[in-house]
Parts: C-alpha cells; structure tokens; sequence
C-alpha cells in the first residue's frame, strides 16, 4: 500500500512537458491512478469484473507500484529525448540572401530569419549570395558566406560538432566547450578558443587559423596541429589524401571576407598578421555582436561581395594550388646544410634512397617525387616527411616504365633550409630475370671433419642448398641435402674417412630446379693431423644428373 500511495504522490508533483501529451490526457491518467489507489486501499477491485482468486489485494498493489515506476521512468526517458531535440542549440542571423533550413526526417527544407532557432541535427543552407551568421548560447559563432552549407549532427554543453557540406564557413569558437568542424575527411578539433575559416571544394579542403591552436585528423589518422598564421591544404593525390602546412600570406586579411569577419570579432586585421582593437562601431555591443537595429547590413560595415557565380559554374570558393614554402634564410654564421643523395632500383620491386646530411639546423626532412619531370619542387610533389634522424626511404608506390625524380628539402618549423640536388631513377617496363652468384669456401679440415661455407648473392627467391660430396678415386658421388627452412650458409661434413679425397659443390634450387652451382673444391682428408690440403678445380662442373628433392 506504501508503495502505491508513494507512486501516485509523484505522479502528483509530476510537471510533465511532453508536448505529445495534452493537459486534458495528463488530467484523466492522475485520476485514473488516484481511482485505482483507493479502490486498492478499500479492499475493492475497479470496475471490469471479478477478480481472479490468486490475484489477491496486496499482489495487485505491489503490481500497480511496479508499473507506476516503469511508466515514470518511461516518461522521463522520452520527455528528456524530446526537450533535447526541441530545444535550440543556436540561432540564425540573416544578413543577405535566403537562408534555409532542413529538419530531421522533414520532406523538403524551409526559409530561416533572423532569430529563428537551430536545433541538433539541422542542416543550413545559404543561397548564392546569402550571408547568415549562426549565434551559439556560448557566444561561439559561426558565418557563412553564400552558396554553403553547414550540418550540426552532435551538440551538447561540452561537445559539438558542426559538418561543413561545402562553401566557406568562418569559425569563432569559445573555449567553454569542445567543438570538431568536419569537411569531406578533414577533422578539426579545438580544445580551447579557437578563430579559423574553412573552405570546401573539389574535393580539397583549406582550414586557415587565424587565432588558437587546432588539431587536424584525417581518416581518423592524426596528422598535426595548426596554429595561428598557419594554415592547411587537404588534397587529394595519386590516390592518397595528404595535407600540407604552410605559414599564411598575411595579405589575405585584406581581403573583404577577412576583413569584414575581423571587425565582427572586435579584432582588425593588420597586413602584418598583428591584431590590434577595432574602433567601436556605432550599433555594436561590447561583445562584438550587431543589435538588431544596427545590422551590419545597415551600412555601419560593409559586407562582404558574394562569391563569383558565373552561369553553370559552381560557386564555391577557389582553393589555390599550395605555394612553396618561403627560403628561411641560414642565419649569420650558420653552417651551411649540405646533402649527398643516392636513389637506385634494386630490381627486388623497390627504389631505395639513402642521404647524408652535413651541418646546418633542421628538425625534418620533406621527400619530394615527380613522374617524368625533372622539375621536381616542394610542396607540390610532396612524398613524405621524414624525422632528422633517419638516412634511408624505401619506395614501393610506382608504375613500371616511368622515370621517377627525387629531390630532398631540410625543414625548420616548416620553412626550406636547403634543397639537395634531383636525382632519376627509371624503372623499366619488366622485372628483370633473377640472378644467382654462389661461392664456395672451405674452412677448417681435419681427419674426421670438413668445414664448409658458401655466399648467395641474388635477386630471386629460391628453396634451399643441396651440397655434392664426390671421391676422387671411385665412382661414389654422396648429395646432403640442406632443407628450405635452413638458411644457415655452412655445413660441417663429418661423414668422412682419414686419408681420402673429397670433390665439394653447392648448388640453390627452387621448385625442383638448380638455379646457381658453385665451383667444385677437393679436399683432402689426413690421415691424423688438421692440416688442410684444398685445391680448387676451376669452373662449375656439369651439373649432377640426379634431380634435386620435389617441391
């Protein structure tokens, strides 16, 4: 009976704000559990007929508690889902153009206006020379030039991510909570304040930072962060995403977009990449935000012009090829960085490089690779970078019948110290044939032991050793075999007699095939001293007649 009095006293309190569920509903479910309660109390059944004989009173009461409870917790579970949906993360600042706005599961989008709110999962959309600027509740925001578009697929107090689709969209984020801007497969992660613009196009993505420290990842492969003045170029290229970091031309805050951004941020923008306050603008906030009646459309700042649309274009920003790195010039008595670069085909499916680096200052080393063109330069033909200390790279990543040219750039936080010279490589069409070079050796002999040694040189695999044991005098020729799984390149025969003499050869098989045979070596066995007597025959016999084992 406690139970069920204390269920009804919390359905009691309850201030349910599902907005599924009408005040007239929420009336008629109070009474019907307050009904049943007293009914239960009384010793009475409600109404719908007997009841049966093992559902006793107080088995009914314990009955009624337990779905009380689940009902609550249901209630719970379902107004929290609901409030989190329907409450607004953000909200939407019109300032040119049409805006629209796609909910979940909605058939088609509709048109936003200044104050209209944002929810988890929309997706926002600007015309070709729209402009809007979306107001987070922790003072981030984030602006949008016309003809892009940007999703918000996860936000919470701690975390939000946002999803540029395409175009341009300029950040301010906030140190209060941890923001993931994501764009084809760029990630880009700020766990502090953080002012950086983005750019979609083609399949390239451009994250310029202006203040704050990002951390970019792509695939899911953590590639470096980016700091103030910085910024990185996402491309795609033979077939490989890479990303390339380079210190910004301050210039670009000049242009209208920068500009017009940095002034909203209270900030200008200096042709020198410095930051100094702006001049309060009339109509302007001490935060940096616009009253409604002193839109930046109003006049007091210009916005920015649209994108360039010409007919059956898209409009989406341009990302410019990288540029090469600025030359950081050796500093007054520095020492100079001077390479020695070597790059062979080994005919093994492998371009092997090896350098050494003399003097100078540097924390890495940029490999850069071009096709048929001796004008290799960095960026643009970026392969990989490599830390100081390494002196050997190994490429596999090429087509036969092409000529490949490599050249290596020392780096200091990112910037040119020294170039080496290029160096070609050509690969041909087909892998050469194999070869085989095999040389026999005999070590130590004495009366009842013989020591034998071989070098394989080769470009191809092979099985395994087969060793040929002949006496001079008599017909018997022996074979020791030497298995696949033994690459040990010596054997010692003990399977002699004191005063006889041996003839030695070794030959490498593969797949019941002799591939390579020694030169044949006779030793003579003594009858009770070590000292070796071993004459060398010449040239390779005639292979033996006898097969080697079967594969």
């Amino acid at each position: 009976m406690r139970e069920a009095a204390e269920a009804a006293g919390l359905f009691l309190e309850l201030r349910p704000d599902f907005i599924a569920q009408s005040d007239e509903s929420i009336r008629r479910t109070r009474s019907a559990l307050l009904d049943t309660y007293d009914l239960l109390e009384e010793g009475q059944e409600p109404a719908g007929g007997a009841a049966r004989p093992f559902l006793t009173a107080r088995k009914a009461i314990a009955c009624a508690a337990v779905l009380a409870v689940v009902g609550l917790l249901l209630f719970f579970a379902i107004t929290s889902l609901t409030r989190r949906r329907a409450e607004p993360v953000a909200r939407i600042r019109v300032l040119r153009g049409e805006v629209l706005i796609t909910r979940p599961g909605a058939d088609r989008p509709v048109a936003a206006s200044t104050g209209t709110p944002v929810l988890e999962e929309d997706r926002l959309e600007t015309s070709g020379e729209g402009l809007a600027i979306l107001e987070v509740d922790d003072g981030s925001e984030a602006r949008l030039d016309g003809a892009s578009a940007l999703s918000l697929p996860e936000f919470s107090e701690r975390r939000a991510g946002m999803r540029l689709d395409r175009g341009r969209v300029y950040f301010n984020l906030k140190s209060t909570t941890s923001y993931q801007v994501l764009a084809d497969d760029l990630a880009v992660e700020t766990r502090g304040a953080a002012v950086f613009d983005s750019a979609q196009y083609d399949g390239s993505v451009r994250t310029r930072v202006i203040e704050g420290e990002v951390t970019l990842t792509i695939e899911s492969a953590p590639c470096g962060r980016v700091s103030g003045g910085e910024e990185a170029i996402v491309r795609s290229k033979d077939g490989e995403r890479w990303v390339e970091v380079n210190r910004s031309d301050p210039g670009f805050l000049n242009e209208p977009w920068y500009r017009w951004n940095r002034l909203l941020d209270g900030m200008d923008g200096n042709a020198d990449g410095s930051r100094e306050p702006a001049v309060e603008t009339a109509g302007k906030t001490p935060s940096g935000r616009y009253e409604d009646s002193a839109s930046p459309a109003s006049g007091e700042i210009e916005l920015p012009p649209p994108p360039d649309v010409a007919p059956g274009t898209d409009p989406s920003p341009v990302i410019p090829e990288p540029v090469a790195p600025e030359e950081k010039p050796e500093p007054p008595g520095a020492e100079p960085i001077e390479f020695s670069l070597s790059a062979a085909y080994d005919e093994c499916g492998k371009i092997e490089l090896n350098w050494t680096v003399g003097g100078g200052d540097y924390d890495s080393i940029a490999i850069a690779r071009s096709v048929d063109n001796a004008a290799t330069s960095y960026p643009r033909d970026r392969k990989d970078v490599v830390a100081r200390s390494v002196s050997r790279y190994t490429d596999t990543s090429f087509e036969r019948g092409h000529t490949y040219y490599y050249m290596l750039c020392a780096l200091k936080e990112g910037k040119v110290r020294s170039r080496s010279a290029v160096r070609a490589v050509v690969v041909p069409e087909r892998q050469p044939e194999p070869t085989y070079s095999l040389a026999l050796s005999i070590g130590e002999v004495t009366s009842g032991e013989v020591h034998l040694g071989w070098t394989l040189k080769t470009t191809g695999g092979f099985e395994g050793y087969i060793i040929y044991r002949e006496k001079v005098a008599g017909d018997t020729r022996d074979k020791i075999v030497i298995p696949s799984s033994d690459r040990e390149m010596s054997y010692s025969d003990s399977q002699v007699k004191a005063g006889t003499s041996y003839v030695y050869q070794v030959v490498v098989y593969s797949g019941g095939q002799i591939l390579a045979g020694s030169d044949r070596f006779t030793v003579s066995v003594p009858e009770a001293s070590t000292t070796k007597k071993t004459t060398e025959d010449g040239p390779p016999a005639p292979i033996p007649d006898d097969n080697p084992p079967a594969k």
